[in-house]
């Protein structure tokens, strides 16, 4: 993952609009959470693995995430 630079967030008018779950939070609270956490550029990798201990919440604001599971038998 690469995290973005202030100037890359702002010129790809990047932000966290009040749509589903955001959906009640006014607009000021959602540019200072924005302003809160690190955006990130992801291509092909694997950001969240099943049974180890998370220390983020991701948030999808372009693109598309793929979720997959394997249940491996004994």
């Amino acid at each position: 993952m690469r995290i973005l630079s202030e100037t890359e967030i702002s010129s790809a008018g990047l932000a966290i609009n009040a749509v589903g779950i955001f959906n009640d939070i006014e607009d000021s609270e959602l540019s200072s959470l924005a302003r809160y956490g690190e955006w990130v550029e992801a291509e092909n990798e694997l950001i969240v693995e099943d049974g180890t201990e998370q220390e983020y919440i991701f948030l999808v604001s372009i693109g598309s995430v793929a979720v997959s599971y394997t249940h491996l038998r004994a």
